[in-house]
């Protein structure tokens, strides 16, 4: 009987010995392969992100290789032509029928510039829509910063007759050269 004692005793050693080993070898280097493996899986996909980001930058910038340098100038307007600009704006309003009055900065002695550009049109809200259509389409570009809508009059509300004019603050850059 004692050798079956012995024999069981030494398989649950055995047994205890072969548990031990994996609870404290197998099975945290199991789930530190896990961790790895997600690591190598998120930094692939960073990695193929990169690479569709580097694609996109490489692509515009043939595009802009692409692009005749009077296209690019086209968008600038230039310091010694603010009083054409300034004209051509005010034809588009007259055309689509719209009283404005236009503020523009000065301009900096920098090759290019920013100058903020302030109008106040009155008109119907059709003109207005039209005439600011109209500006999106001329070869100059104007990054709108604002555009507020307001009734033409200030007393409107007190007023018992209604108006069909609004009048429309447009806060934009312009760029010069």
């Amino acid at each position: 009987m004692k050798i079956k004692y012995k024999i069981i005793t030494i398989v649950a050693i055995g047994l205890a010995g072969i548990v031990s080993i994996i609870a404290f070898l197998i099975l945290p280097y199991q789930q530190k392969l896990l961790d790895d493996q997600a690591a190598l899986i998120e930094t692939r996909k960073k990695i193929i992100s990169q690479q569709e980001e580097l694609q996109k930058i490489l692509q515009n910038s043939q595009q802009l290789k692409n692009l005749d340098q009077g296209e690019i100038n086209s968008i600038f307007i230039q310091k010694n032509k603010a009083l054409d600009f300034i004209n051509s704006i005010e034809k588009i309003a007259e055309r689509n029928n719209c009283e404005l009055s236009i503020k523009l900065s000065e301009p900096a002695d920098a090759n290019y510039t920013e100058l903020n550009l302030q109008m106040v049109a009155t008109s119907e809200w059709q003109n207005i829509l039209a005439l600011i259509n109209e500006l999106e389409k001329q070869s100059f570009y104007l990054n709108y910063q604002s555009i507020q809508v307001l009734p033409a009059s200030a007393t409107f509300l007190e007023n018992t007759e209604t108006t069909d004019k609004i009048t429309a603050n447009i806060e934009a850059i312009t760029y010069w050269q």
